[in-house]
């Protein structure tokens, strides 16, 4: 058999503010790397996404490939940040080409996504015999590698009430791939179908105790369709497969070549099917994350089972088979990317890790290679300056305020650029006039007061405020990116410090009765990082639902409506809502003669790709 591969394995943590911290580790023990992976996909896109991945997968369809790439693009670069990808390309060449990399995870979020489809920009790394993937599956002890003959058990089920397989003919590909193994004495092959399996499989698994168990039929995210009497289908679930499986300690090698038998769904808080065998110590387990067409699955078993006839690891065999589906299905049918379905799980050793301080210092670290590679200061689209906030921690929200603004506590953010001051009116007549979207209605004859040409455009929704934002290329801040903008990471009360002075922002003590022009009461105003009027004169909409901080026991109905959050209070409100932590909230609809905004570029924006 060839060679096992070295292994490149990055341990995935769960989601601590603004990502997953994670910690990549080369092989021998190489000094590893920490960071922290924030998916590049919204939670409610998850099973949108799911959903088209299985529907292209079961009938490719123009616009598939370029689906995959970007998707597999996205997670990769997501996941290989800088440091990680240096470490990967550096165990890649030690490592002569030829490295395994296993993704572990405890995280159903990130369980169901689909890292086959990894894509570096140049090709899908899961299509590779020289860098196949594998998902990690904490576990315990196993028996060791089982000496020859290897003994293979196939079951096969095509209920009637399912749609029909093409079971024996996957029998006879797979026999004939191992015919030559078989005629050596290195391979004994028993098969049991139909509705045989209910009756006969415990017994048939003592007494042959099989290395491999090949399963071929129709599955969900539930377990595996077996037949009952009158051959129509008997659910075997994924909790009781593996109880049964789990006694039988020859087994080295579990294949479920069945729809979705390798998949966890979008929402649901448990392990794939396959995965909860390895779970038990099993070493590998093969299973399908979408739904599989017959004509892949076919393919996938006569791949799979030639290269394990050619000796070729196993994680390769399932590379191959890929190729096989891939090849096979563009012949019959144009392109096809069905061959991401197989999922490989592998265990990983069980792990004692402070997700928190690996967080913490991931954080820190990125921070320190930002600010030595972002420039502290662009021009927005839109003509704005804007400054950088750097990556890092800050303490949000108060212990001694308002129940919505509790409790204190920790936010780790990447960097970003915000606008210094807000909108003003002639900014916004700009995107007005490019767009022909309607100007706000106190405007006389759609055009905005003269005299008030640099104050903060108001009376503007937070819909309107997200368009401005598109066209400039730019997006609305979260509550978090707001709030560190305005008190930096000391926790201060105003953005200028600890005690209130009305000398320093246009706030109802002022008694300007109106807006002021942006920027008046600079430098003296100014937050940590030089943003003007961040007290005071509008408040500002920000991207955020008006929802309840971690940890808060506070009941409030406006958290069921879809209002969404503004912050920095304004001309007509006083000094308690001009603090960095004050909260309020509107209908994304709603305008106000004090309602305005700025805009944010994250690093992504900046730097795409």
């Amino acid at each position: 058999m060839t060679k096992a591969y070295p292994e490149f394995e990055i341990r995935i943590g769960p989601e601590l503010g603004e990502g997953h911290p994670f910690i990549a580790q080369g092989p021998d023990q190489q000094p590893g790397v920490l960071g922290y992976f924030a998916s590049p996909f919204a939670r409610e896109e998850v099973d949108t996404l799911l959903s088209a991945l299985m529907a292209g997968c079961a009938a490719p369809a123009n616009g598939q490939a370029t689906l995959l790439e970007r998707v597999g693009g996205a997670l990769y670069q997501a996941l290989f940040d800088q440091p990680a990808r240096q470490l990967y390309d550096r165990c890649l060449a030690s490592a002569g080409g030829r490295l395994r990399l296993k993704l572990t995870t405890t995280e159903p979020a990130l369980a169901c996504l689909p890292w086959e489809y990894l894509h570096d920009g140049q090709r899908f790394l899961g299509m590779d015999l020289e860098t196949p993937i594998v998902r990690g599956v904490i576990t315990r002890p196993w028996p060791n590698q089982p000496a020859r003959p290897l003994r293979l058990l196939i079951l096969g089920s095509s209920p009637l009430d399912q749609a029909p397989l093409e079971i024996a003919r996957e029998h006879d590909l797979i026999q004939r791939e191992l015919a030559k193994l078989a005629s050596q004495g290195q391979m004994v092959v028993k098969r049991l179908d139909g509705q045989r399996i209910v009756a006969d499989l415990p017994q048939l698994l003592l007494e042959f105790a099989p290395h491999v168990l090949h399963f071929a039929g129709h599955g969900n995210l539930e377990g595996i369709l077996l037949e009952d009497e009158r051959g129509n289908s008997r659910p075997l679930t994924g909790a009781s497969l593996r109880d049964l499986l789990g006694n039988i300690k020859s087994l080295q090698l579990v294949v479920l070549n069945a729809c979705q038998a390798g998949g966890v769904g979008g929402a649901r808080d448990r392990l794939s099917v396959a995965a909860r065998l390895v779970q038990l110590g099993l070493p590998m387990a093969v299973g399908m994350q979408f739904p599989i067409s017959d004509a892949a699955a076919l393919a996938f078993s006569e791949g799979f089972y030639e290269a394990l006839a050619q000796r070729l690891p196993l994680e390769a065999a399932a590379v191959w088979a890929r190729v096989r589906i891939s090849y096979y299905l563009s012949l019959q049918s144009g392109q096809t990317y069905e061959w991401g379905t197989p999922v490989i799980y592998s265990p990983a050793a069980p792990w004692r890790i402070d997700w928190r301080q690996v967080m913490a210092r991931a954080t820190q670290q990125r921070a320190q290679r930002q600010r030595a590679t972002l420039p502290a200061h662009i021009l927005g689209r839109d003509g704005k300056a804007m400054r950088l906030i750097p990556a890092g921690n800050f303490i949000m929200g108060t212990d001694h305020g308002p129940e919505d603004e509790r409790p204190q506590h920790q936010v780790p953010l990447p960097a970003y650029w915000m606008d210094v001051q807000p909108v003003t009116n002639a900014e916004y007549a700009q995107f007005v006039q490019a767009t022909g979207r309607k100007a706000p209605p106190h405007w006389p004859d759609g055009e905005y007061p003269p005299e008030k040409m640099d104050h903060p455009v108001v009376n503007v929704s937070w819909e309107d405020a997200q368009a401005y934002a598109r066209w400039a290329g730019k997006r609305l801040p979260t509550e978090a990116e707001w709030e560190k903008a305005a008190r930096g990471t000391d926790g201060r009360a105003w953005p200028w410090g600890p005690t209130f002075h009305p000398s320093r922002c246009n706030s109802r003590e002022s008694g300007s009765g109106d807006t002021s022009p942006v920027g008046s009461h600079s430098p003296q105003g100014d937050s940590p990082y030089g943003l003007a009027d961040m007290a005071g004169n509008v408040w500002e909409w920000t991207a955020d639902l008006y929802r309840p901080y971690p940890g808060s026991t506070y009941a409030c109905a406006s958290y069921a409506e879809p209002n969404r959050v503004l912050r920095g209070g304004s001309w007509s409100y006083g000094r308690d809502y001009a603090r960095c932590a004050a909260r309020t909230c509107d209908y994304p609809d709603f305008i106000f003669a004090s309602y305005g905004f700025r805009c944010v570029i994250d690093v992504k924006m900046y730097l795409p790709g």
